[in-house]
């Protein structure tokens, strides 16, 4: 399947099967941040997840982001830093909710993360 489109005020956060995500201005068109995930290097318009299939969702200032690499990282929504991210996870869907985000996993499994640094 392929990430849809998500947006928050005048952010558009573009989601690619090739794995990079934009964050542009809706109005002037500009990138605002990229960041390669992958190599976990910012700088300034799109990163590299490897295949985002799954949606990103964003709850408050928080992109939430998976890739087929089974890592599932927390971005802020202004800058693209990483604020967490964990391993070996491979989700099907998430549900962010303002201080959790559910997780449900390949396995059918549903998962409780802390918005604030990804503890179960």
């Amino acid at each position: 399947s392929t990430a849809s489109i998500i947006t928050k005020d005048r952010l558009i956060i573009l989601p690619q099967t090739s794995g990079e995500i934009y964050a542009i201005d809706s109005i002037s068109g500009n990138d605002i941040w990229k960041n390669n995930l992958v190599s976990n290097k910012s700088s300034s318009a799109s990163f590299t997840l490897h295949d985002i299939n799954i949606t990103p969702a964003i709850s408050g200032n928080t992109i939430f982001a998976s890739s087929n690499l089974s890592k599932l990282f927390a971005l802020d929504i202004f800058t693209g830093e990483i604020l967490w991210k964990i391993d070996n996870i491979n989700v099907k869907h998430i549900w962010p909710t303002s201080n959790f985000v559910f997780i449900l996993s390949s396995k059918n499994e549903l998962i409780a993360l802390q918005n604030s640094n990804g503890k179960v």
